[in-house]
């Protein structure tokens, strides 16, 4: 479809959805193109640049809350993810046949179990993670705002304090506006209209020798569409 665009005269494309190969698999192998997650990052690209991809919000979010950790070399064994989502357009209100049975299940009344394809998107983002992160997506009946529950194995014991201080370095450094840290007992509700792409609930973090537990909140909507309008600022030089 991205080639399409192009070949029918579009300048530039910005996706709002992970790039795919011709098997429908997550990709990263296309000529020319950037990411949207860290617009900034992309100044350099983006006279070359023909295609913008945002990825998924559930990837944004996930890469977000560990690239912190990435950054500052606190190695990674492994990381499972259980994401908290509203029920999307994909699912049935009255039980249905689906290719997915748990999906063809009454969405505003169930709490669905599901695969997500976050967990690739962060893969081919974050090369490091490659084979150590797994995870499933817990549909849930709210209209707005997820959640990312995090557990990252980490090579070395560290104190919760140290963890918490590099992200906050993060908050005020290279993810400004992108990350952000929230210590008040606050519920899905409360993220509604936030535009970072996770805020770090630091009340809900763990720490345990060589485990560590992330809680991240990240309003899928909102959040997701200001990196896309990011994306589309950067590739008109804005």
């Amino acid at each position: 479809m991205v080639q399409k665009h192009l070949a029918a005269g579009a300048p530039k494309v910005l996706l709002g959805a992970p790039l795919l190969d011709e098997q429908g698999k997550i990709t990263r192998q296309f000529p020319d193109w950037a990411t949207g997650i860290w617009p900034g990052e992309a100044l350099d690209l983006a006279s070359n640049c023909k295609v913008f991809s945002g990825f998924s919000c559930t990837t944004q979010a996930l890469v977000t809350l560990l690239r912190p950790l990435v950054d500052n070399n606190i190695g990674i064994e492994s990381a499972m993810v259980t994401e908290l989502h509203g029920f999307t357009t994909s699912q049935h209100l009255l039980d249905s046949p689906h290719k997915d049975w748990r999906r063809g299940r009454n969405a505003a009344s169930s709490i669905i179990p599901t695969p997500t394809q976050g967990i690739f998107g962060a893969e081919q983002l974050m090369p490091v993670l490659q084979g150590r992160i797994s995870g499933y997506s817990i549909r849930v009946p709210v209209p707005d705002v997820a959640a990312l529950d995090v557990s990252v194995h980490l090579s070395s014991e560290h104190k919760l304090e140290q963890i918490l201080a590099l992200y906050k370095q993060a908050e005020n450094g290279n993810l400004k506006n992108i990350l952000s840290l929230e210590d008040q007992p606050l519920v899905s509700v409360d993220f509604i209209g936030r535009t970072e792409s996770a805020v770090l609930a630091e009340d809900l973090c763990q720490v345990n020798r060589h485990q560590l537990r992330l809680y991240g909140w990240y309003d899928n909507e909102y959040g997701y569409a200001r990196r896309l309008l990011d994306s589309l600022n950067l590739s008109v030089g804005q």
